[in-house]
């Protein structure tokens, strides 16, 4: 009987706990559904927060080939600075064609022959027209030798007749006083007058040759030689033009060849620069930024435009946030972050630049570094903009892992976006 009684209480004490099981069970159900439910709300925003998932980034630059050709790197090495001229490598082709400039050359060539001959031939005719006027200066200088010895033997010639007019008209005067006397006989005085008379007629002949002498002369000095005649003589020869119209044409056709000349060295000049930039052209990039990698290696052919290298500016560096698209439904363009990188303990401030959506996110090929979780199709993107000075880390911090704090985001923010209260 005792022992049915116990088995009895025993039953009853089993339901009564069972019942009170699933009325706990029933009741904690809810809360850990909502437990869960909250840790999936803020899950990606407590990790985006404690979990230094966050990368220092850059904007990402492509350099690329100008030529078709070979690239060949200097010698620089990755994530170095760059060369203060911006070269990073070259491209050479082996292939360029030297035809035009070879045509260019040879054209040169005949052109400056064409003018060496145009110059020869002008030199021979100079030398002519040289010959001719040391022909006439020697004349020249004989003409006035002689004019001067004319003049000379002339104004002798003078100076006699005009003292024996002197004796002449003495003689008559002394004949006048005898025939007043009535000693001479008048036949005599009117034979000395006719002698007087035609001693200055020759006087006067001689006067006139000797102005006209003095003329010619006077001319001479100046270049103007006139024969006694008044003509032109014969060795001045001035109506003879031939020579003078030679020179005009040699001079006309030695300027025209080097007018040529000039035109064909600008062909060449033209021609020797386009053949050197298709022979080799230098891959360049902004002064001072870093050498991020090679896309192409050093010793392979590239074709014009096709991109060998990446570089980045450290100076202008980007932190790649991952969040939620709820969380990044709350930050705006502008709003403060607190950025703390790997390896610092301080805190730095940084700007939001921009926001993108889990299906818009940048990927590799606009931004050096991608954070962690940037595979995640389910992850949104916060670019912020990360103030630094020039030569303010040691080596270009691209790549580092960064913790990332919204201050003005928090988890009742979430929460709330998420349930679009």
């Amino acid at each position: 009987m005792r022992d049915k009684m116990v088995g009895r209480f025993s039953r009853v004490a089993a339901g009564k706990l069972n019942s009170v099981a699933l009325m706990w069970l029933a009741r904690l159900i809810p809360i850990v559904a909502f437990v869960l439910y909250a840790l999936w709300l803020i899950g990606p925003y407590l990790h985006s927060t404690v979990a230094r998932n966050a990368t220092v980034t850059a904007w990402s630059h492509l350099a690329s080939a100008p030529i078709f050709g070979t690239v060949e790197y200097v010698d620089i090495i990755v994530n170095a600075r760059v060369p203060a001229d911006g070269i990073i490598g070259s491209v050479t082709n082996h292939l360029a064609s030297r035809a035009q400039l070879e045509e260019a050359q040879l054209q040169v060539r005949a052109a400056q022959d064409r003018f060496s001959s145009a110059q020869q031939y002008l030199r021979s005719v100079l030398h002519l027209v040289e010959e001719r006027n040391l022909l006439r200066e020697q004349y020249a200088e004989l003409q006035i030798s002689r004019l001067e010895t004319s003049g000379r033997n002339w104004q002798q010639a003078l100076t006699g007749r005009q003292r024996q007019l002197a004796l002449l008209v003495q003689q008559r005067e002394r004949t006048e006083q005898l025939q007043r006397r009535q000693l001479a006989a008048e036949q005599l005085l009117d034979e000395q007058n006719m002698a007087i008379a035609e001693l200055e007629a020759v006087i006067a002949g001689l006067q006139r040759n000797l102005d006209d002498l003095q003329l010619r002369l006077e001319g001479a000095g100046r270049g103007q030689f006139l024969a006694s005649d008044g003509a032109v003589p014969e060795w001045l020869d001035v109506t003879d033009f031939s020579l003078d119209l030679e020179l005009q044409r040699a001079r006309q056709q030695a300027g025209e060849a080097q007018i040529i000349v000039e035109e064909a060295s600008g062909i060449e000049t033209a021609a020797a620069d386009d053949y050197a930039r298709r022979r080799q052209a230098e891959v360049r990039v902004r002064p001072n930024s870093t050498f991020w990698r090679e896309l192409i290696s050093s010793g392979t052919n590239v074709s014009a435009g096709q991109t060998v290298a990446e570089w980045i500016d450290c100076d202008d560096l980007l932190v790649d946030v991952p969040v939620s698209d709820a969380a990044v439904s709350l930050i705006r363009p502008g709003q403060q972050a607190e950025v703390i990188l790997e390896g610092e303990k301080q805190m730095r401030l940084a700007s939001v630049l921009l926001t993108r959506g889990a299906g818009g996110t940048l990927g590799r090929e606009d931004i050096a570094a991608l954070a962690k979780s940037r595979n995640d199709e389910d992850v949104a993107q916060v670019l912020l903009s990360l103030p630094s000075q020039q030569g303010e880390f040691a080596e270009c911090p691209v790549g580092l892992a960064a913790h990332v704090y919204f201050p003005h985001v928090g988890i009742i923010d979430i929460v709330r976006a998420r349930l679009r209260l």
